[in-house]
């Protein structure tokens, strides 16, 4: 039975086509930025699964306190991981949004939009502020004690959560606005028992100002 064979036109193009696409494939890789884990001894280390599945949101506040942080490559101002009961749940602070604390190739328009929020920063200077964002809540959270109140309110359709953190006694919301390290720019909420999302915006550019002048 005679063997078929390709023509050689068409092994040209297929080889030209994987090399191509393995070419894109390295390229890539080498593009993302990695971060380096934090040396420093936290008070929780990944020896448990990385995201615990939170609880399903049923709009009643809940009270975690006790929790410990993960040294994550994630962790930043604004968002971070906390251990709590042995489980780990990653958590978003309601009102604020702090800096990008590095460049990739995804988020440059979101630095700019950022730097034009705290007066026209270049991007290296509104990194700069991303960063200490980050290294002081993780300061704060590091030297604890820690307590998060939470309803599971989910950020997008992420496993992230929303929450109010206090650590080292002060509430990080306001702490992070009060040093310009934060602009008031995300999803709030009414504090149970407390002031509505309105009056808390108006409170924290109240602080925002402050920290302006």
């Amino acid at each position: 039975m005679p063997r078929f064979k390709f023509p050689r036109k068409t092994w040209q193009r297929v080889v030209f086509v994987l090399a191509v696409a393995a070419y894109i494939v390295v390229r890539f890789n080498r593009s993302i930025p990695h971060e380096p884990r934090s040396s420093r001894p936290p008070g929780g280390t990944r020896d448990v699964p990385r995201q615990s599945t939170p609880p399903r949101a049923n709009g009643e506040w809940a009270t975690l306190a006790g929790c410990t942080l993960v040294e994550d490559k994630g962790n930043d101002g604004d968002s971070f991981v906390l251990r709590h009961e042995g489980r780990d749940y990653t958590f978003r602070l309601y009102f604020v949004d702090c800096p990008e604390k590095y460049r990739h190739q995804f988020n440059g328009d979101r630095i700019a939009e950022q730097g034009r929020y705290f007066g026209g920063l270049s991007e290296d200077e509104t990194i700069a502020v991303g960063e200490s964002a980050r290294d002081f809540s993780l300061s704060l959270l590091r030297r604890g004690p820690v307590e998060v109140l939470t309803r599971w309110e989910a950020v997008y359709d992420s496993e992230r959560r929303y929450a109010f953190v206090k650590a080292g006694g002060q509430d990080l919301v306001e702490a992070l606005v009060s040093r310009g390290l934060a602009r008031i720019h995300t999803k709030g909420a009414n504090r149970p028992g407390g002031k509505s999302s309105r009056d808390e915006q108006s409170r924290l550019h109240s602080l925002e100002r402050q920290a302006k002048s």
